[in-house]
């Protein structure tokens, strides 16, 4: 059975939950979990495109896969525990980041270590639990 590769899973984590942010504005979504409407079901226009309305396609394509990235995001968080969901949230999924020993006053846990341990763990889990594994990289 092939191990998991730790290192290279969080750096894939990590990179994921980094863009949290930016796909949330691309989305106009805000970060109180408040949803914009979606533009979904929509008839396709048949029409000659010009320059502006190709970029406004491609705009409404960056929001919609933005919204689902979001969306993927999101519901692998609720497959976390409560703790590891609170540290990656607090690290990665608010306006503004919280420091750890914030973070470790939020969770009650003694400091900023015990926080640096369950964020390492909430990696792990997440990494199982975004897309079916699709961040786990093997040795």
């Amino acid at each position: 059975m092939n191990q998991i590769n730790h290192v290279e899973t969080r750096i894939n984590v990590r990179q994921v939950l980094g863009q949290y942010r930016t796909w949330c504005r691309v989305a106009g979504r805000v970060l109180n979990r408040y949803k914009s409407p979606l533009l979904d079901g929509m008839p396709p226009q048949h029409t000659n495109q010009n320059g502006t309305e190709n970029a406004l396609v491609a705009q409404i394509n960056r929001v919609r896969e933005a919204q689902a990235e979001i969306d993927a995001v999101d519901a692998a968080l609720w497959l976390l525990r409560a703790d590891h969901r609170a540290v990656l949230v607090f690290s990665y999924c608010v306006m503004c980041p919280i420091a750890m020993i914030s973070i470790a006053d939020l969770i009650g846990v003694a400091n900023s270590d015990a926080v640096d341990y369950r964020k390492r763990l909430a990696l792990d889990e997440f990494a199982e639990a975004y897309k079916g594994g699709t961040l786990q990289v093997y040795k």
